[in-house]
C-alpha cells in the first residue's frame, strides 16, 4: 500500500565522518540487500577515498529497522593507498556479488579493479583482498559498469568502462569491456523429468 516498512524518514546506512557518495545496490537470490559506496572517512590521510559496503536483511526487527550483517557504518571492500571511486555491483546469480571500481593506487591515472564476494562478504579465492586489476592501460580507465552474462550467473560477468588510453594531443574516450568468469558460481542443472509409464 506504499507505507514505510522501516523506521520513519529512512534507515541510516553510514553516518561516518566526511561524506559517503556514489552508492549502488543489488539484491541477491535470498533477498538480502547489498549496498556499496565511495567513502571519505580517511580522506585526510594517504588512504583517500575507499569502497565500503553493508548487507541488510529486508525484514524489519521490532524497532522497524533492517538487520545489518556488518558493523555500523559498513566494512571496507577496498581500503588501500590512493582513491577508490565510482563503485558498481551486481549480484552473481546466486548469493554473492561482483564489484568493480576506479582505482588510483598506482598514481594520478585510474585503473579498473574488481572483486567477487561470497555470501559472507569475503573475496573468493584467488581474488586479492583489495581487488584484482582488470585494466591498467595507459591514461585513465573510468566509470565501470557490470552485468551478468546469464541471469543465473553462469558464464560470469561483463565489465564495461570508459577508456582514455588513445588520448594524444586531444583527450579521446573509447569504450572497452572484459568478461570475467572464475567458475565459482554453482549453477544447478535443470532437472528434466519424464513419465515412467503411460495409462490409456
Amino acid at each position: 500500500d506504499g507505507s514505510d516498512l522501516w523506521e520513519e524518514d529512512g534507515f541510516l546506512i553510514s553516518g561516518s565522518e566526511n561524506d559517503e557518495r556514489e552508492a549502488d545496490v543489488a539484491i541477491d537470490n535470498e533477498g538480502f540487500i547489498w549496498i556499496i559506496w565511495e567513502d571519505a572517512r580517511y580522506e585526510e590521510d594517504v588512504f583517500g577515498r575507499d569502497i565500503y559496503m553493508q548487507k541488510l536483511d529486508h525484514q524489519p526487527d521490532d524497532r522497524n529497522r533492517p538487520r545489518e550483517f556488518y558493523e555500523q557504518d559498513g566494512i571496507p571492500v577496498c581500503h588501500i593507498r590512493g582513491d577508490q571511486r565510482n563503485p558498481t555491483l551486481t549480484h552473481d546469480g546466486q548469493n554473492g556479488v561482483w564489484i568493480a571500481w576506479e582505482d588510483y593506487r598506482n598514481g594520478v591515472w585510474s585503473d579498473v579493479y574488481a572483486t567477487h564476494l561470497n555470501p559472507g562478504g569475503e573475496p573468493y579465492d584467488p581474488w586479492e583482498g583489495h581487488g584484482s586489476i582488470i585494466s591498467n592501460a595507459y591514461h585513465k580507465q573510468v566509470n565501470p559498469q557490470l552485468t551478468l552474462l546469464n541471469e543465473n550467473g553462469d558464464g560470469g560477468v561483463i565489465v564495461l568502462w570508459e577508456d582514455k588510453r588513445c588520448t594524444g594531443h586531444n583527450e579521446l574516450v573509447n569504450l572497452y569491456c572484459q568478461l570475467l568468469d572464475d567458475d565459482l558460481v554453482s549453477v544447478q542443472e535443470r532437472v528434466i523429468t519424464s513419465p515412467s509409464k503411460f495409462i490409456l
